[in-house]
């Protein structure tokens, strides 16, 4: 069974997965709900999928839905995919599911925020990480504290 583990590629996610819903709770608790992609039936009619024949729909798998929590966020920020870029200054791991070691969001996070990294290496008000999820339609970065906790949720 296929799982999510930032840092790292994802078996079995053939496309950028869909982000179904982001909320957070009144606690400062983040939540993304998110599906894997798959490939969708095509139109059924013979000219247009003779036109389209190197292409085909990609569609959120309902099958493959996932809740990510995020129990402690210092920020998270979401942006519309069609007006992000691969920045060759940031250093990441993962495709989709990414962890940043630099970015220019990290850079910047004491200018947003209250947060410190000290010259002797100390963190205020802990370390933190940059974690994303690049998606169909979203891109979401999330600067927090606390590892997320990912949960397989059945289809509602």
């Amino acid at each position: 069974m296929a799982e999510i583990e930032f840092g790292r590629n994802v078996d079995g996610l053939i496309a950028a997965p869909f982000i179904l819903k982001i909320w957070d709770t009144g606690e400062n608790e983040l939540h993304i709900l998110t599906a894997f992609s798959r490939i969708g039936e095509r139109t059924g009619s013979k000219e247009i999928d003779a036109i389209l024949n190197d292409c085909c729909p990609i569609m959120p798998d309902s099958e493959m839905i996932f809740e990510i929590i995020f129990p402690r966020y210092i920020l998270y920020q979401t942006r519309n995919e069609s007006f992000c870029s691969l920045d060759d200054y940031e250093i990441r791991d993962g495709k989709h599911f990414t962890v940043y070691h630099r970015s220019r969001l990290l850079d910047q996070i004491s200018v947003f925020t209250d947060c410190a990294q000290f010259s002797d290496g100390t963190f205020y008000p802990e370390k933190w990480r940059h974690y994303g999820i690049c998606g169909q339609n979203h891109v979401i970065d999330i600067i927090s504290g606390s590892e997320p906790d990912i949960y397989r949720r059945n289809h509602t």
